[in-house]
């Protein structure tokens, strides 16, 4: 994930654009294994929804 300057807000908003959605994100080590709660979200995700990965 990029860093951005806190002033990019309103540099960017000043010229008409506004945030559409938020992002999240995680880091993982694969050293350490994937945990459970992500194993069956990602089920979850992959049998309820329409997502293509």
């Amino acid at each position: 994930m990029t860093y951005n300057p806190p002033y990019y807000e309103a540099l960017i908003e000043g010229y008409g654009f506004k945030k559409a959605q938020d992002l999240l994100a995680y880091q993982m080590f694969r050293e350490e294994g994937i945990p459970d709660i992500v194993s069956k979200l990602a089920e979850f995700t992959l049998e309820d929804t329409d997502l293509v990965v």
